[in-house]
C-alpha cells in the first residue's frame, strides 16, 4: 500500500524515468532492463559499451491513459538517450557518469498536499529534458547496490491546465536515486538475470517563480507545478552478452 501511495502522488505534471547505473565493465557488454511504476508506468532501457570505458543508454516509458483509485489523470509517454562513461575501481566497485537529452509527454492531475485546504488541478504538458548523472555501484554477489545523483533541466514546449494556458516553464530538478538488484540466474552466469528495485526523489530548485500576483490564479497553477515527484519501480535486468572484464574477482 505504502508502494501505491508514493507512485501514485504527484506534485508537478513533469514526469521523470527512473534513472539507473548500468552494470556494465567492459566493451562489447549489453544490459537490457524493463520496470513497472507503481502507478503502472512501464519502463524499459537498454545501455552497451561499444569500447572499454564508453556507454551509450537508450530509454522509453509509457503509461496509457487511465488512473488509480482516488488519485486522478495520469497517461505519459517518454523516451531519452544518454551518452557516458564508466570505469571499474577494482574487483567490486564500478563508477559511471553520463549525460544525455529527453522528451516528454504527460497529462497528470497534481494535488497541492495541502491536508486541510486541498486541490487538484489536471496538468497538459510537452517537454524535453537535458541530463548529467554520476553514481557508483557497488557488487558483492549476489547483491548489486547502485547510488546516483542526477540534475536535469527541464524546459516545456506546453504547458496548460484544465482551465488555463499557463506560461512555459524551465526547471532544475535535482533528482538522487538508487538501485538493488539481486541475482537470479544460474551459475556460472548468476548475474545474466537480476532482479531490480529502484526508487528516488525529483525536488525543483527555487527559482524567481512566475509573474503576477500572491493571487494570481495563473501563477499559482504555474507554482503548483513545481512540486516533488516520488520514483519508486520493479523489474528484472537481462545481460545476454557477459564478456569477463579485467579485475573482476
Amino acid at each position: 500500500m505504502a508502494l501505491l501511495i508514493f507512485g501514485a502522488i504527484s506534485c508537478t505534471v513533469y514526469t521523470p524515468l527512473q534513472p539507473s547505473l548500468p552494470g556494465i565493465r567492459g566493451a562489447g557488454q549489453v544490459e537490457l532492463r524493463g520496470s513497472l511504476q507503481p502507478s503502472l508506468r512501464a519502463e524499459a532501457g537498454a545501455a552497451y559499451s561499444p569500447a572499454n570505458h564508453l556507454l551509450l543508454t537508450g530509454m522509453g516509458s509509457w503509461r496509457p491513459q487511465g488512473s488509480l483509485s482516488g488519485s486522478g489523470l495520469f497517461r505519459a509517454r517518454l523516451a531519452e538517450a544518454g551518452v557516458g562513461t564508466y570505469w571499474p575501481a577494482g574487483p567490486y566497485w564500478t563508477l559511471v557518469a553520463l549525460g544525455g537529452y529527453g522528451w516528454g509527454q504527460a497529462a497528470r492531475q497534481v494535488n497541492n498536499g495541502d491536508i486541510l485546504f486541498n486541490y487538484r488541478t489536471d496538468y497538459f504538458s510537452r517537454y524535453t529534458t537535458q541530463f548529467g548523472q554520476f553514481g557508483a555501484l557497488c557488487r558483492k554477489d549476489p547483491v548489486t547496490i547502485g547510488l546516483g545523483y542526477r540534475l536535469t533541466q527541464v524546459r516545456f514546449r506546453e504547458l496548460r491546465s484544465s482551465e488555463y494556458l499557463l506560461p512555459l516553464d524551465n526547471q532544475l530538478r535535482h533528482e538522487p536515486f538508487f538501485s538493488v538488484r539481486f541475482d537470479v540466474g544460474a551459475e556460472p552466469n548468476a548475474d545474466r538475470w537480476q532482479a531490480e528495485i529502484g526508487g528516488g526523489l525529483s525536488l525543483a530548485q527555487h527559482g524567481r517563480g512566475s509573474t503576477g500576483g500572491p493571487y494570481d490564479p495563473v501563477r499559482s497553477q504555474v507554482d503548483l507545478n513545481r512540486g516533488s515527484a516520488w520514483l519508486v519501480s520493479a523489474g528484472v535486468v537481462f545481460r545476454p552478452i557477459r564478456r569477463r572484464e579485467r579485475g573482476a574477482p
